[in-house]
Order: structure tokens, then C-alpha cells, then sequence
């Protein structure tokens, strides 16, 4: 999905008439200060959505690498 809306409100745009069962979002994982600084997209989501949310956190560990990602970074 394209949008020139801000990305909260084509969102929740999209949630509401998508007639969806889920909604997968991934979390850069800043930490709660930083996020209610800077705003949380997912946190918003979560918070307004009026189906399930799934947020997926990245594992910064190097034994979580996708080996074909890893080949091509070195």
C-alpha cells in the first residue's frame, strides 16, 4: 500500500477497511524513552487497532544473521 497520508492515519485507514485478521508490524526496538520522544508507530497501532497486533522484535545477536543477507554484507 502506496499513501502520501501521514503513516498513522493510512494506518488506520487501511486496518479499518481491509477487512484483515492480523496486523504484523516490526519494532526497531529503541526502548521507551526514545519512543515517547520520538513517537512509535507500532505503539500507536497497538493501541488503536481494533483487530489483533503482532509486533516482532529483531534479534541483534549475530548468530540471529540470515546467511544469504550475510554473504552479500561481506
Amino acid at each position: 500500500m502506496l499513501s502520501e497520508r501521514p503513516i498513522r492515519a493510512a494506518l488506520s485507514r487501511q486496518i479499518a477497511g481491509g477487512h484483515h485478521d492480523l496486523v504484523v508490524m516490526g519494532s526497531r526496538g529503541r526502548g521507551a524513552v526514545r519512543a515517547a520522544l520520538l513517537g512509535s508507530v507500532s505503539h500507536y497501532v497497538l493501541h488503536h487497532s481494533p483487530i489483533p497486533v503482532l509486533i516482532v522484535h529483531a534479534d541483534r545477536s549475530q548468530n540471529a544473521r540470515i546467511p544469504e543477507l550475510a554473504a552479500v554484507a561481506e
